[in-house]
């Protein structure tokens, strides 16, 4: 706590900038998220899928066993690479969105589907092909896309169970499987990965999509997912309630100077300078 009024004035700095930016980076959204027409739409979801509905409050056990059996050893925090996704969990359902599909869709790619992926990792001859999840889908070319994002998953399970992994490494293969995950989850369902699939506002959808596309840039920065950050993001630096919308009791202008600043950011498209934002706090 005795650093908090630092890390404030960093995040305030970081903020600022944003005012004098004369350029961004054109947003992801415009090249990664996938424009159908209505012939070519898949279903949101299949039949065999019906885990994507499994409560949060389920979700927590399975996240818990990641972090116990395929995790790097960081002094005091016991979700080490894995409190990220935990902390944003929370978050989500916090602040409702565990009720809105396309965020409790992707939560999904993250927490439900890398759990089965790692009990079937234990077993003697781990084969993703055996992985019940995927064992249950009718369509080829989804069950192709699962494993893949199975294999993905497989890599940084295999390493951080390897006698000497390092921080750095580890946090690189999750950066990768959480990507591959959500590229896939995009390219198949990308109906609900569009405006207008599920009656979101349009201003919660602009700032879920640009959480998303985040994804990618934090990849590419190998941005740490341990406690400290990610715990002060979910707490204190995002949208408070759900979902945002103009003129309601969750419109951007209710929120703190710092939420109302990353939210516009995620909005706007301004991804680079949601990322400068959050290097401020590591």
């Amino acid at each position: 706590m005795k650093n908090l009024p630092k890390v404030l004035c960093r995040i305030l700095f970081a903020s600022s900038f944003v005012l004098f930016a004369t350029s961004c980076r054109q947003s992801l959204s415009e090249t990664r998220l996938l424009e159908v027409d209505s012939e070519e739409e898949q279903p949101i979801l299949s039949l065999a899928e019906s885990y994507y509905d499994n409560s949060y409050d389920s979700r927590y056990s399975k996240i818990a066993f990641l972090a116990s059996n395929f995790n790097v050893e960081i002094k005091s925090d016991p979700y080490g690479l894995w409190a990220g996704i935990m902390h944003q969990t929370r978050w989500q359902q916090k602040t409702k969105r565990d009720h809105i599909s396309q965020w409790r869709f992707v939560n999904t790619t993250l927490t439900i589907e890398p759990y089965y992926y790692g009990r079937e990792f234990e077993q003697p001859n781990p084969n993703c092909e055996n992985v019940q999840i995927i064992e249950a889908l009718q369509d080829p070319s989804l069950k192709q896309g699962r494993i893949k994002d199975c294999r993905a998953w497989f890599q940084y399970f295999a390493y951080v169970k390897s006698s000497s992994p390092q921080q750095n490494q580890a946090q690189q293969l999750m950066w990768k499987a959480h990507s591959q995950s959500i590229t896939t989850a995009r390219e198949r369902f990308r109906v609900s990965f569009s405006y207008g699939a599920n009656d979101i506002p349009i201003k919660e959808y602009q700032f879920w999509k640009g959480w998303i596309d985040l994804v990618y840039l934090l990849e590419e920065a190998n941005f740490p997912t341990t406690d400290f950050g990610t715990k002060l993001i979910s707490n204190s630096l995002l949208p408070p309630c759900g979902p945002i919308a103009a003129g309601s009791s969750c419109d951007v202008s209710n929120f703190s100077f710092s939420q109302r600043k990353l939210a516009e950011m995620f909005i706007e498209g301004q991804l680079d300078s949601v990322l400068k934002f959050m290097e401020a706090l590591k």
